[in-house]
């Protein structure tokens, strides 16, 4: 039986001491708002290293899977990194919280927040450190402040009562430029782009099958001026300018190892390397930025550095990569080797 609220971690893990040779497999139990308690266990083992004849290579790290041991992960389904403060927000979806870690895995505590959340999905933080979070079962985006005292709501629940809300449902969402919020509508296959006061800017997309329309948007990404996202059963990927301009799109449904099942989840790194979770296949799949498929790693099971419905994932500013299972109920860490 898994041991829930445990960091496996790999050599070289800050504040440990171990060498930088080999892999050490850690289990470390957590308290829920405490750092690092001594190791309940330390077992050397070789290097693990994801598919080692990829172009790209991928180091294990360590895994996470959850805050505190009475409170594993629950089918989460958000994660994003905050590279100024240096902590993964983590949307656990059902059991309705946002826990955070340090860039290291230490736990950090779940978000204190004055309003209930409602199965959170998606979770974005901004340059002032306010928390953004979108939900399965509501309409709305809910703004925290850092501390976790409710803001406001986008839309608000004055205009969700007007006639042109009443088919949005917020999905993903991204922060781009200007403090603007880039949702997925759920219910209209649409991207529907708010100004920091909530006002509605614009929107583009919309049901359909062809270049700049969607079926069923999974996630989106921004970097660098360009919208980047993933649809489970219409054209996988597909890239939009800030102003939602249809720039270029790439990928299909198939058997072939550069093709997709359900890609559930987009980022870039710093090199415009488009990575995307492959929730069926179990596998991350990269590519570069005119769609030519470069690497692919991972198989389905629980075991270290394998996948287990892999739905998020996101970048900190040290080229490790955090993965963030649904059903394996953790995140996993890499270090980018090239």
């Amino acid at each position: 039986m898994r041991s829930f609220g445990l960091v496996k971690a790999a050599c070289g893990l800050k504040g440990f001491g171990f060498d930088s040779l080999g892999i050490i497999g850690i289990s470390i139990l957590f308290g829920a708002l405490v750092g690092f308690s001594s190791p309940a266990l330390a077992k050397r083992a070789e290097a693990k290293e994801a598919n080692p004849k990829a172009k790209i290579r991928m180091e294990w790290l360590f895994e996470v899977q959850g805050s505190q041991m009475s409170q594993p992960f629950s089918r989460p389904q958000g994660i994003f990194l905050d590279t100024i403060k240096k902590k993964v927000y983590i949307a656990d979806t059902d059991r309705r919280q946002v826990a955070i870690f340090s860039f290291s895995g230490e736990p950090l505590g779940v978000l204190p927040t004055d309003r209930p959340l409602a199965s959170p999905l998606g979770i974005a933080v901004d340059s002032e450190g306010k928390i953004y979070i979108s939900y399965r079962d509501r309409p709305s985006l809910d703004i925290f402040e850092p501390g976790g005292k409710y803001l406001f709501s986008i839309p608000s629940s004055e205009a969700m009562k007007r006639k042109e809300y009443a088919e949005f449902l917020a999905g993903k969402f991204v922060l781009g430029p200007a403090g603007r919020i880039y949702a997925v509508n759920r219910k209209k296959a649409e991207i529907w782009v708010f100004e920091p006061s909530g006002a509605l800017a614009f929107r583009f997309g919309g049901k359909g099958m062809g270049e700049g329309n969607f079926q069923f948007i999974t996630d989106i990404f921004f970097r660098e001026g360009k919208i980047y996202l993933t649809d489970a059963q219409g054209i996988p990927v597909q890239v939009f300018s800030q102003q939602g301009k249809y720039l270029y799109s790439f990928g299909r449904h198939g058997q072939h190892e550069e093709d997709f099942s359900f890609p559930n989840g987009i980022c870039v790194d710093r090199r415009q390397r488009i990575w995307v979770a492959d929730a069926f296949r179990h596998q991350i799949k990269v590519y570069d930025q005119s769609g030519n498929f470069l690497s692919g790693f991972g198989t389905f099971g629980t075991e270290a550095g394998k996948f287990y419905f892999p739905v998020d994932l996101d970048f900190d500013n040290q080229d490790r990569i955090y993965i963030l299972e649904k059903s394996g109920h953790r995140f996993q860490v890499f270090q980018i080797k090239d």
